[in-house]
């Protein structure tokens, strides 16, 4: 490309090796210089790096080639997760799209309130009705701001709270339960060392 330092085929291979085989910059780096004898900056691969996850990005969300994806699919499951961010931290938060296991969109969010949160709902709602297929199913957390986003952007469509969240529901029965058997078992085990004691 004009103005670039590398060819697609040298940005290729640095995006291939950093993001399927998770190699370091410090790896690439040497292994450009040893093998290939294209000696590079770590802040020229970093760049690198991003025009190649830039281009990626733009692949995946080609209208035609994300139909062509879809085409034997009868309705689309979404998902959207994020940490919670620290305070003045950016947190990314992505819509995952399950059916195909795509990464449908992503945003650094500084919160999670309602109104940082509705644009990424508002394009994932673009892209499914872009693709014309139904909306299955919305999975999230418990959060508000993901609870009455969902709601308000695809009224109608069931919305379920991830596996992790239900199986912590379904444990603190039991956890509750083990807690007052293990008081119960240290009260006996304290009589016990008593009687050992005065014997």
């Amino acid at each position: 490309m004009p103005w670039w330092v590398l060819g697609w085929d040298v940005v290729c291979w640095l995006g291939q090796r950093r993001f399927a085989r998770h190699w370091s910059v410090g790896q690439l780096r040497t292994e450009l210089a040893d093998t290939y004898q294209i000696p590079l900056s770590h802040d020229a691969i970093d760049r690198s790096l991003r025009r190649y996850q830039q281009m990626l990005a733009a692949r995946q969300r080609e209208p035609q080639q994300l139909a062509a994806a879809y085409a034997a699919v009868d309705a689309v499951v979404l998902a959207i997760d994020g940490l919670q961010p620290e305070k003045g931290h950016e947190t990314l938060s992505v819509v995952r799209e399950l059916e195909r296991k795509r990464v449908w969109c992503a945003e650094a969010l500084l919160s999670r309130a309602a109104a940082a949160v509705q644009p990424l709902l508002g394009q994932a709602q673009r892209w499914a009705a872009g693709l014309g297929k139904p909306l299955r199913l919305w999975l999230s957390d418990k959060h508000e701001a993901f609870v009455r986003g969902i709601a308000a952007e695809f009224p109608g469509v069931p919305h379920r709270y991830g596996a992790n969240h239900c199986l912590r529901d379904v444990a603190k029965p039991v956890l509750e339960a083990d807690s007052r058997a293990k008081g119960q078992r240290r009260r006996k085990v304290r009589g016990v060392r008593l009687i050992e004691r005065a014997v």
